[in-house]
């Protein structure tokens, strides 16, 4: 799968490569997705001889046991024979796994069993993103009891209204558009027009490079909210990226695990009109004019799908320290 996705992203294989050797699962933290696999590595000796190898092999194959890396160590000078460790998917207590051992000692001058590690879940493709927006806190329906909006029940409805779009979109469609309401219309206006004071004081000059672009083809205005699709297919010229609708609040590890696939969830509803210089989560003004103009940048694109790639597989710990020194600390 690792192959097939940088195919598909054109990454460059030598820096994934050091990723993810340092993202290799080291924390018994529990996981926010249940785990992918479980693999488990065995060491073996075999006699150092021509062909050694191919004799140990197969007994991973008759016990159809996926294996996932080989390694060998140069046998020392009084050694016996040449060390192997192997890395497979299954625990030790499968009978299968207990058969292939077994095997292998009868072949094999020594055989141990080392440790076995859980790898947490991470997507393959981009269909499997689908199923992230019935793991997110739900729009309107989730709202804290110190949201702006915690008691206006139209504005709840509303949201709710917008994240269906979300709720139904699947991998690969055109994002339905949002007839924003005047009120809603107003609210950005209110923030688009107060942040475009700090435009050249404020903002880095790929930001400043891109925002223009956006004005003309994406219907970047004061008095227009732009559409995500508009905006998606303005990015994939640009640098590759692509959005996708998101109903709220994503763990970190399904947010960086989009950038992977260069892919940025973006939400479509927007700030309560009570509070426009406040919101407590996302939304659509903090997408659009905080996110989306550096993804058009096609350097800042490539250093966020890495970001995302060494986030695949990682423990709890380990995204959480990736996303809050990357994201939260340099973005912001």
């Amino acid at each position: 799968p690792m192959q097939s996705l940088l195919r598909s992203t054109q990454f460059h294989l030598p820096t994934f490569r050091t990723l993810r050797a340092l993202s290799r699962p080291h924390s018994s933290s529990p996981s926010l997705t249940k785990p992918d696999r479980v693999y488990t590595s065995v060491q073996i000796s075999l006699p150092d001889e021509p062909g050694t190898l191919g004799r140990a092999l197969p007994h991973f194959y008759n016990n159809k046991i996926n294996l996932t890396r080989i390694e060998s160590r140069r046998p020392k000078e009084k050694a016996i024979g040449v060390t192997i460790f192997c890395e497979f998917e299954g625990l030790p207590t499968e009978p299968r796994v207990q058969n292939m051992l077994q095997e292998l000692k009868k072949d094999c001058l020594f055989v141990s069993t080392l440790d076995s590690y859980e790898a947490p879940y991470f997507p393959k493709k981009l269909s499997d993103m689908d199923k992230y927006t019935e793991n997110c806190k739900m729009a309107g329906s989730d709202l804290d009891a110190d949201h702006p909006g915690f008691n206006d029940q139209v504005y709840r409805k509303r949201r709710e209204m917008i994240a269906e779009i979300a709720l139904n979109y699947k991998t690969g469609r055109t994002i339905p558009q949002v007839e924003y309401t005047d009120q809603e219309k107003q609210t950005w206006n209110y923030v688009y027009t107060n942040l475009m004071k700090f435009f050249e004081t404020h903002t880095c000059s790929q930001y400043q490079y891109v925002f223009p672009l956006l004005i003309e083809n994406c219907g970047y205005r004061s008095n227009n909210i732009p559409q995500l699709q508009d905006v998606s297919d303005f990015l994939k010229e640009q640098s590759g990226f692509t959005i996708r609708p998101i109903t709220g609040l994503l763990s970190s590890r399904e947010f960086l695990n989009g950038l992977a696939f260069r892919v940025f969830f973006s939400t479509q509803y927007i700030r309560h009109h009570a509070k426009p210089d406040y919101t407590p989560e996302p939304d659509i003004c903090h997408e659009l004019l905080g996110h989306v103009p550096l993804f058009a940048d096609p350097e800042f694109a490539d250093f966020s799908q890495e970001i995302g790639l060494a986030s695949l597989g990682v423990s709890d710990d380990a995204i959480e320290r990736v996303f809050f020194f990357s994201f939260k600390i340099m973005i912001n």
